[in-house]
């Protein structure tokens, strides 16, 4: 078996991803309900306790709030300063990873953990590389612009999940108040569908190993999946890029298929 990836939620109300080699199983996230996540894990023939970490990308409540829960089970893994925020928020952690240099990589079973920086509005927010022998999943949402860092983190990955957050359009005409939309649209909020299309086509250009394009935390309100796929995907082959990398959509209310690297 290689590498597996699966989104449990995605979204502004909650966040939750699985992946997982023969060995090891890794949650990235802890936005959902422990009932939820027991239920999904059931699916796959796990229970909590075959969880071997939980990692953290920032302190946003769609992104930790069962996380007391889920350490119950699993060690929990993220930066110093976004630990320290959310135990702060009286959120107890009852397991901790215990990293030398977070930012350096780590390894949790056979599955290697990398880190990213990402432009956002919490203390330390990051997103994750996950290898395992060859195999290479991506998780990078929540971010405002698209850095250099994080194009080089994700760029040779298998299968990637990419924010594709809200249509420009959408937004401005909304009904959100003026300091939310400009917090979504500024350098430390999330990226668009057509910035998304951009960062696809500059990692289509060079990578011909991207099975699995998935476009996540779309917007109930300023976006829909119809819309960010059809830019993302038709955006690909307009400029013949899509080659044999499969787009499909993470939504809020139920999980992706098991994705398996090849």
């Amino acid at each position: 078996m290689g590498l597996k990836f699966i989104s449990f939620a995605s979204g502004s109300s909650g966040n939750c991803s699985l992946v997982m080699s023969d060995n090891t199983a890794v949650l990235i996230d802890a936005g959902i309900t422990i009932k939820r996540l027991t239920t999904e894990l059931a699916k796959l023939g796990l229970v909590p306790e075959d969880l071997s970490g939980v990692l953290v990308t920032h302190e946003h409540s769609d992104h930790i709030q069962s996380i007391d829960k889920f350490s119950e089970f699993a060690d929990v893994y993220t930066s110093d300063k976004t630990l320290k925020c959310i135990l702060n928020r009286n959120k107890k952690i009852v397991k901790v990873g215990d990293v030398l240099n977070f930012m350096y990589g780590f390894d949790i079973g056979d599955l290697h953990i990398n880190p990213f920086n990402i432009s956002h509005d919490a203390v330390d927010p990051v997103g994750y590389s996950i290898t395992y022998e060859n195999a290479k999943v991506s998780i990078s949402t929540d971010s405002g612009v698209v850095t250099k860092g994080m194009l080089d983190a994700i760029r040779d990955s298998n299968i990637l999940l990419l924010e594709a957050n809200h249509d420009i359009d959408m937004l401005r005409k909304g009904t959100y108040p003026a300091w939310l939309k400009q917090r979504i649209l500024g350098t430390r909020g999330h990226i668009c569908n057509e910035v998304s299309l951009n960062v696809s086509c500059n990692i289509k250009s060079t990578n011909g190993n991207l099975q699995q394009l998935i476009l996540g935390h779309i917007s109930k309100e300023n976006n829909t999946a119809e819309l960010a796929y059809n830019t993302v995907y038709n955006g690909l082959c307009k400029k013949e890029l899509l080659g044999d990398t499969n787009v499909s959509v993470a939504t809020q209310d139920c999980s992706t298929q098991l994705f398996e690297i090849l």
